[in-house]
């Protein structure tokens, strides 16, 4: 497993830890369209999407995480060399 993956999910699971067991941390981090709007908290777009609102949503979507990972690891890299390559 590339080290990328491993990090992610260690990532993913230490924040939707916090996440779950911490409601102010979770009201934190959260997507909320109003705050990003109209308090431009754009980091929301970004938070969000290692946080999960149970253990079993966190558990399947860390298993599916594992197995599609490496199979999507090498599009990944590739597509962020491509972004790199255009906008220079």
């Amino acid at each position: 497993m590339p080290e990328l993956i491993l990090l992610l999910i260690i990532v993913i699971a230490l924040t939707s830890y916090v996440g779950i067991r911490n409601p102010a941390y979770e009201e934190r981090y959260i997507f909320d369209v109003d705050r990003i709007l109209i308090d431009k908290q754009y980091y929301r777009l970004i938070s969000s999407g290692f946080l999960h609102t149970n253990w079993y949503h966190l558990a399947f979507n860390l298993l599916l995480f594992i197995l599609l990972g490496n199979i999507a690891f090498p599009f990944l890299v590739l597509s962020i060399f491509s972004c790199f390559i255009s906008a220079a």
